[in-house]
């Protein structure tokens, strides 16, 4: 199978320590494997915000073929044709001159098992590092087309709120 994709980053930022086990679990949803087993490790950082709150910051990032693989199927089998349509339209603005795809995925709606694309800061935040050659922005284009293509089939069940 041809490589899509050189490695994927997911990052969130959470406020409230009440909430790092739910995104924890968040990240597990997106990439249904033993995390232990794979050599997957979720990076956790503190940073000083505003009024000196602490700010979580998690992080996973995979580089594996099968895991970027399967991290890109959960997440586009996962969202609404609504979603899908969405990002084929946005791609332009979503891909970056080094060939990095982004994608933000509603923190809230993932809490609740629902996969939602946004536009807040409040979100998953998804860079995803193309692989093209040459490394120009139309192969980027290209590369990006064929991977969302590949996956988000017709599923009736989730789709039928859309």
């Amino acid at each position: 199978m041809l490589r899509l994709i050189h490695n994927i980053t997911v990052k969130v930022f959470e406020k409230n320590p009440d909430n790092i086990q739910k995104c924890l679990s968040v990240f597990h949803q997106l990439l249904p494997i033993d995390f232990e087993k794979e050599k997957i490790k979720i990076k956790h950082e503190k940073a000083e915000g505003f009024f000196q709150k602490i700010i979580h910051i998690l992080t996973v990032k995979t580089g594996k073929n099968r895991h970027n693989t399967l991290l890109m199927k959960t997440v586009l089998d996962h969202l609404s044709i609504v979603d899908r349509k969405r990002l084929i339209h946005e791609l332009p603005s979503r891909i970056d001159e080094e060939g990095f795809f982004y994608i933000r995925l509603d923190k809230e709606s993932l809490l609740q098992d629902h996969f939602e694309i946004t536009e807040t800061g409040d979100c998953f935040h998804m860079k995803i590092k193309l692989a093209a050659f040459p490394s120009n922005p139309e192969a980027f284009m290209n590369t990006a087309t064929t991977l969302l293509s590949q996956y988000g089939k017709e599923n009736p069940d989730r789709n039928k709120n859309s």
